[in-house]
């Protein structure tokens, strides 16, 4: 399941922390896998607390 995410700060960048660290339990324990692919952030350019490689941010 493709999904997106409003924020990347303290509860944003920690739900994408916790959704990265635990990829292969929930994907186990639901038959299907959690792709974040894309955050609404205000400025992408800012540092963030969490692995953004793999997820475009848009400030749109």
């Amino acid at each position: 399941m493709k999904v997106g995410i409003l924020g990347l700060g303290t509860v944003g960048g920690g739900v994408v922390n916790v959704l990265q660290k635990n990829s292969a339990s929930i994907e186990r324990r639901t038959g299907g896998q959690i792709e974040l692919v894309i955050a609404g952030v205000r400025d992408v350019t800012k540092k963030r607390i969490c692995d953004t490689s793999n997820i475009k941010l848009t400030e749109d």
